[in-house]
């Protein structure tokens, strides 16, 4: 049996010391004797990871080689979302398939997620017979938290802020090994569901030495960026302060986000390298998603995500990859949703999905080639303003004349998005009233031209929807909050002031 005994004090794991870790840790590969009939699962998340910054999405800058192949191997969803760009939420939703209709920072899904009609992924898949194992690299997904439930083996970063991706791949690299060790896997009387959250490309963007190899580069966030900073002196000043260092936020934010994002792609690589070797790939199926993207100051937002619902901040990369291979490369381009992703490990896990509350629709049709006639519509929301004292907080962060449409308090504040993956509608309040977006995804993929008086009718259908949907789907409130130590944790995250 193999452990970590503590969790690196380094913040920066280095490239040279997570290879030492694996050739420690790697020992001779064992050949499972049974073949099993139900699929094991390897769930990875990536925090902050936009889908245009990886290559099978587009991306010609940033270095994806390991994803961009799980991408050739398997299903690729063009157009995911998330319910709330924001984690928590975000990751609430994907275990839980429930939308959280009023959500804040200071929402406990800890013990939303120990009521009757939430129940978690992992906790579903022990319930059934699974081997589960969690390695959150985030502070505000640890032990004691919901996120833990159900895992038999969990690992976080206990004192730290949060895991670099190296020690991450590295701890995940450990409990593969004793994966394949354990008697139950290899008999064949259990399988495993394995989570995996990768904490970069997260701020605050300190990428290994090793992997800072974009300094001269360009591409479309670091374009943006250049130009924004220029009036946003405010926002720079943070940028610097989040880097302790003088870098503008040109420099010291994206093109470090983009070698984060390459940073991690060595870390799945890892993983999944190791999957292979170990003959644990052959009946595992490997999903790939984010919890959001991250906006880079597009559409003049100084937030990051959580607060807007443009492309930059809510399309996130889905890739599902059967062991099989089958219908490798086919590429799904209308709308889907992460709080998808429950449903369907349950129902490849063999489990009657009946038993459980999902408000996303399975994804397994799709791995059989099966496409659906008239999918359904896609929803996300941004994360709701608890009080005057936050908003004024945000208010602070916009330069003098901006146009600060999205900060009212409370539930009428909240945006909305409804889309099919080329129409995207945008409900957005404003103390002057509602205002109403809407973008071809297709022809205008940056949503830089807001078509909506130009399409009455498809307006008019998006309205009613998103009218519709805030009427009838009924909030889950928890007047319960946070406690001290995880409002700590989101502070010095910079998730709140």
């Amino acid at each position: 049996m193999f452990s970590l005994s503590r969790f690196s004090k380094l913040y920066i794991f280095p490239v040279s010391i997570l290879i030492f870790s694996v050739i420690v840790i790697t020992g001779c590969v064992k050949q499972k004797s049974t073949k099993m009939n139900r699929p094991n699962i390897l769930l990875i998340t990536i925090d902050a990871q936009r889908a245009d910054q990886i290559g099978c999405y587009g991306e010609k800058v940033t270095r994806t080689p390991a994803i961009d192949r799980l991408c050739e191997s398997g299903i690729v969803f063009e157009q995911a979302f998330p319910s709330i760009p924001w984690t928590t939420p975000s990751m609430f939703s994907l275990f839980t398939s429930r939308f959280p209709k009023s959500y804040t920072y200071k929402t406990n899904v800890n013990k939303l997620m120990r009521r009757k009609g939430f129940e978690t992924i992992a906790k579903i898949m022990k319930k059934n017979k699974y081997l589960t194992i969690g390695i959150s690299g985030s502070p505000i997904m640890r032990k004691g938290t919901g996120y833990a439930l159900g895992f038999d083996t969990f690992l976080d970063p206990g004192d730290e802020q949060m895991l670099p991706s190296g020690y991450t791949a590295a701890s995940a690299l450990v409990e593969l090994e004793n994966l394949a060790d354990n008697e139950s896997i290899i008999s064949g009387e259990k399988n495993f569901f394995f989570w995996i959250h990768f904490m970069d490309p997260h701020g605050p963007y300190t990428p290994p030495d090793h992997f800072k190899i974009y300094e001269n580069s360009s591409n479309k966030i670091t374009k943006l960026a250049d130009r924004w900073v220029l009036d946003h002196a405010d926002w720079r000043k943070i940028a610097v302060e989040a880097r302790d260092g003088d870098e503008t936020l040109s420099d010291a934010q994206p093109r470090n986000y983009m070698s984060e994002v390459t940073y991690t792609d060595f870390c799945v690589d890892l993983v999944v390298t190791r999957l292979k070797e170990l003959s644990l790939s052959e009946n595992t199926i490997i999903i790939l998603t984010a919890d959001h993207g991250n906006s880079f100051g597009r559409h003049d937002n100084p937030f990051g995500y959580a607060y807007t619902l443009y492309q930059d901040v809510t399309r996130v990369p889905l890739i599902i990859v059967p062991p099989d291979h089958g219908n490798a490369g086919v590429r799904i381009k209308h709308a889907v949703s992460t709080l998808s992703i429950k449903p369907t490990i349950i129902e490849l896990a063999g489990i009657n999905p009946d038993q459980y509350v999902c408000e996303g629709e399975s994804l397994v049709p799709y791995l059989k080639g099966i496409v659906p006639h008239n999918p359904p519509l896609v929803y996300s929301q941004t994360l709701i303003l608890y009080d005057e004292k936050q908003r004024d907080n945000k208010l602070r962060r916009f330069k003098p004349g901006t146009k600060q449409r999205h900060m009212i308090v409370g539930e009428s504040g909240k945006w909305v998005m409804v889309t099919d993956g080329r129409l995207k509608f945008i409900y957005i309040p404003t103390p002057d009233g509602p205002e109403f977006e809407l973008y071809d995804l297709n022809k205008d993929p940056d949503e830089m031209t807001n078509i909506v008086n130009e399409n009455p009718e498809k307006a008019k259908y998006f309205q009613k929807k998103t009218m519709k949907f805030l009427k009838e789907k009924k909030p889950i409130k928890s007047t319960m909050e946070i406690d001290a130590e995880s409002e700590k944790r989101l502070k010095s995250l910079g998730y709140i002031e």
